[in-house]
């Protein structure tokens, strides 16, 4: 009687030197009915099909025997890069963004045959109940009510690989339902596959059909697990789909918070409240705003105005000087006063640029020639408030020129002050005291 090994090697031998699929998908299959868990086995039959949904299911039979089988993680990882592509927002998504549409008489196959599901699994006839449910998979492989049927009692009667593979076909159909993606996510953390793990929470991220709760119980887990990193990230990739969800926005900037990324957690809580402060999430992150002291947000330290209007206060002192000066008189104020108030507002504008307000456009992006990072920053705002607070810079005054601005704002304010106190120095530099009196 042929054994296992030497049905693997002829199979191995008409595929790769006869070049004959069948032959060798045949003999490979007689193979595995001998020995399961051949790994070399499943792998070579990855080479009888140009499939890449069939060759995933065959590569990960491989792998779930053999997690360090180098070509099989090779051929997976070959996969991986055909069946995704990156979306617009940095993010992965599947590259079958929607599965094909069903007819109408797929669709009533499909009710017909959960119908009698439902009726022998009622009737424990369990066996019979899955049968059907493998009907309508392989017709919708993602059918929410079939997968977690068949699913559920392949795993419960032993039949792991069985249950791993109906999901695998799911995913690489390019599904959208979020109890699938979870359920695949379960798992390959059931089975610390970290990797698996790790890109089916990309997956979940980009999903825009993952309600706001999945989201932060899955962010959780990493936190849960020493990771908030990992959970920030995950929560990043969300937001870039879900740029509207508060919760998601107000939770990440408490994950950086705890990571010590104290201004990007600020830009996000900041990013939550303009969405709506009325809100629990938006009262939420008010409150950590709150907690860090007064601030200004992006909007202001990009605003011109009021760089304008802070120097207008000190300003105002300078006029208070001079209607002193003229004798609290603003009809007595010569053109030396009003010449040392204008010099005034220009001294108290370079100044509080110089130290205050650095980020103020247009200026700061033509002093350190960032005008095309300045375009950036005003598309993503037009994106709306999230993408907005995700921009971690605005361009900023070099150091070297804000050192030079607050020089010449100082000197300009002494000129302005000599000015506005024109008459007074006068009285001081002509003033002589009287004699004292000699007994």
């Amino acid at each position: 009687m042929t054994d296992a090994q030497t049905l693997l090697r002829e199979g191995i031998a008409a595929i790769r030197d006869r070049q004959d699929r069948v032959a060798g998908r045949d003999l490979l299959a007689r193979a595995l009915k001998l020995d399961p868990r051949s790994d070399a086995a499943w792998l070579w039959l990855t080479h009888t099909t140009d499939d890449p949904q069939q060759q995933r299911v065959y590569v990960e039979r491989a792998l779930a025997i053999n997690p360090g089988n180098p070509p099989a993680r090779d051929l997976r990882d070959r996969l991986d890069a055909l069946a995704l592509e990156p979306s617009t927002s940095g993010v992965i998504r599947p590259l079958k963004a929607e599965p094909q549409a069903l007819t109408e008489t797929q669709n009533t196959r499909i009710l017909a045959l959960l119908d009698e599901a439902e009726v022998l699994q009622a009737n424990g006839a369990v066996e019979d109940a899955l049968a059907r449910w493998e009907d309508v998979l392989a017709i919708q492989p993602d059918n929410a009510i079939a997968i977690r049927g068949a699913v559920g009692h392949l795993w419960r009667l032993g039949y792991p690989d069985d249950a791993k593979e109906l999901i695998g076909r799911a995913l690489l159909n390019g599904t959208s339902t979020p109890s699938i993606y979870l359920t695949a996510l379960d798992i390959a953390e059931r089975d610390a596959d970290d990797e698996s793990a790790t890109r089916l929470r990309a997956r979940v991220a980009a999903l825009p059909t993952m309600e706001e709760d999945a989201l932060l119980t899955l962010a959780d887990r990493y936190a849960q697990n020493a990771r908030p990193d990992r959970a920030a990230q995950f929560l990043e990739q969300a937001l870039a789909v879900h740029p509207d969800r508060q919760a998601l926005m107000v939770r990440l900037g408490d994950l950086l918070c705890e990571l010590g990324r104290i201004p990007e957690a600020r830009r996000w809580y900041e990013g939550a409240l303009r969405v709506s402060p009325h809100s629990k999430a938006g009262r939420d992150a008010d409150e950590r705003l709150l907690a860090f002291g007064p601030s200004l947000d992006e909007r202001e330290r990009r605003s011109m105005w009021l760089a304008v209007r802070e120097a207008a206060g000190l300003t105002f002192v300078y006029l208070m000087l001079a209607w002193q000066d003229s004798s609290l008189s603003l009809l007595s104020m010569d053109a030396a006063h009003w010449a040392g108030v204008l010099v005034a507002l220009a001294g108290s504008y370079l100044l509080v640029t110089a130290t205050s307000s650095p980020q103020q456009q247009p200026l700061a992006a033509w002093l350190d020639g960032s005008h095309a990072r300045t375009l950036a920053t005003g598309r993503l705002q037009s994106l709306g408030p999230t993408a907005y607070a995700a921009e971690p810079a605005l361009p900023t005054i070099p150091p070297a020129i804000r050192a030079g601005l607050g020089i010449a704002g100082t000197l300009l304010l002494l000129i302005a002050l000599a000015l506005v106190l024109g008459q007074s120095i006068d009285l001081l530099q002509h003033y002589s005291p009287p004699p004292l009196p000699v007994f």
